[in-house]
């Protein structure tokens, strides 16, 4: 029950007007529209280009392959083992190369031998007529590898010996050649010699003749002598000058053929001598050919231990059994650097890529850590591909961007590893919502006032 004494008037201290409320909702609203307005033009806020990404070593994973594979006699290192460099991992067997190896120098002993067989006969066809006088040797030929044992010949010895025999044979032929040509020459100038003597004599007995023919004229003209006797003695000479002259060109003759077989025997030796040479040129072209294929063969001997470039961990090791075959140029296995940093390698859409640039600063989370227990990781923006890469699988395009990872947080470094994923944030251009809000707005007016 209401007292009396308040009957009716305390509904009249009841302010039942709207004016103060709504002025009240008003300043408050107009506050922090005002608040609003502020922060939205005077307080710039973050953005960040998102991408996934995995997590690599910048060193960049060696990779251990071999030219020509082979099949696996070892496995120095297994998957997820540790290696030093120099380390063994996968040791092929070498019998192929090997045997490759053994014919190129078996090659090369032979074109050696043979070289030194044609530098002998080189000198030998070289010498001229003083090569003829003697017997035959090897001029210059020497032996190439060390002496065997006493009482045996080394496969070297063998090629020399059989080298030798060719020479002789060889040389033979051409010295009975050439010989034959000046036997020809010395008798046909034995015959020049005899018929320059003959020449002489019977220009003797023309002459004498002549003197004869002479005396008798004058006897024959007074008639003291029978003309039968001068006529007589005038044919006697007109026969010998007859028998002079055909010995004179006989004689010449002889000393064309004398010229001509010196020729052949200088167009003979020098005819040997070229392709002598030519057959020496070959060989010391060959033999620098080989020589080059001996070191291929021997590297690849040497390669088919297949080391550790740098020390680090095992990763995608092929092969796992001895025997098995290694294809030509497959990779083997991979090695990430001991203690080399870590990058993440993201993929950044085409029309995000214009606002990531070199520098950047970046975060990135790795799904691997608890995100309870540990911060995002800070990174800094080291790549941008100048070109973008397609997807064989999905066909998608995407830039490659490599960001440097910085982990500051006590033990993160230790948990971080490569092959792990996660998403980067590329911090882009800050600016304020306000900003944000009316640049759509900004570019319109713009195009419409842009002369086309």
């Amino acid at each position: 029950m209401v007292p009396d004494d308040m009957g009716g008037r305390w509904a009249e201290d009841v302010r039942t007007d709207t004016h103060d409320i709504l002025s009240g909702a008003g300043r408050a609203i107009l506050a922090a529209a005002g608040l609003f307005l502020v922060w939205s033009v005077a307080y710039p806020l973050d953005s960040a280009v998102v991408a996934e990404g995995v997590v690599i070593a910048t060193g960049q994973n060696k990779v251990l392959q071999h030219r020509s594979g082979g099949v696996v006699a070892e496995i120095g290192a297994r998957d997820g083992e540790s290696v030093e460099a120099g380390t063994v991992v996968v040791r092929l067997d070498p019998i192929h190369d090997q045997a490759e190896l053994t014919r190129l120098r078996g090659r090369l002993a032979v074109l050696d031998a043979m070289r030194q067989r044609l530098e002998a006969e080189n000198a030998f066809a070289a010498g001229g007529d003083t090569a003829l006088d003697g017997r035959f040797s090897l001029l210059g030929l020497r032996r190439t590898a060390e002496a065997g044992p006493a009482g045996t010949v080394g496969p070297d010895e063998r090629l020399l010996q059989e080298q030798a025999r060719e020479f002789e044979r060889g040389r033979g032929a051409a010295l009975a050649e050439i010989e034959a040509m000046v036997a020809r020459r010395d008798a046909v100038g034995r015959r020049r010699q005899g018929l320059a003597e003959r020449v002489a004599a019977v220009t003797a007995q023309v002459a004498s003749l002549e003197r004869q023919v002479a005396a008798m004229r004058p006897v024959a003209t007074r008639g003291h002598l029978a003309r039968k006797v001068l006529w007589d003695a005038e044919d006697q000479l007109l026969a010998r000058r007859a028998e002079r002259a055909n010995l004179a060109a006989e004689e010449s003759a002889l000393a064309d053929e004398v010229a001509e077989t010196g020729s052949r025997i200088r167009q003979a030796r020098l005819t040997d001598q070229r392709q002598t040479s030519g057959r020496l040129t070959d060989v010391i072209a060959e033999i620098g050919q080989i020589a080059d294929q001996i070191r291929a063969a021997e590297t690849a001997v040497r390669l088919t231990e297949v080391r550790a470039p740098v020390a680090g961990t095992v990763v995608h090791a092929r092969h796992r059994t001895v025997g098995a075959v290694a294809a030509p140029g497959e990779v083997l296995a991979e090695i990430v650097p001991a203690g080399s940093e870590l990058a993440l390698k993201a993929r950044v859409a085409p029309t995000d890529i214009t606002h990531v640039r070199t520098g950047q600063a970046a975060r990135a989370k790795i799904s691997a850590l608890n995100a309870r227990l540990y911060d995002d990781v800070p990174a800094l923006v080291t790549r941008v591909a100048a070109d973008a890469t397609s997807d064989e699988r999905t066909g998608q395009h995407y830039f490659e961007v490599e960001v440097r990872l910085r982990p500051e947080q006590p033990g993160v470094r230790d948990l971080l590893g490569a092959g792990m994923v996660g998403q980067v944030y590329i911090e882009g251009e800050r600016r304020t919502f306000a900003g944000y809000v009316l640049k759509p707005f900004a570019d319109s007016l713009g195009r419409s006032f842009r002369e086309p």
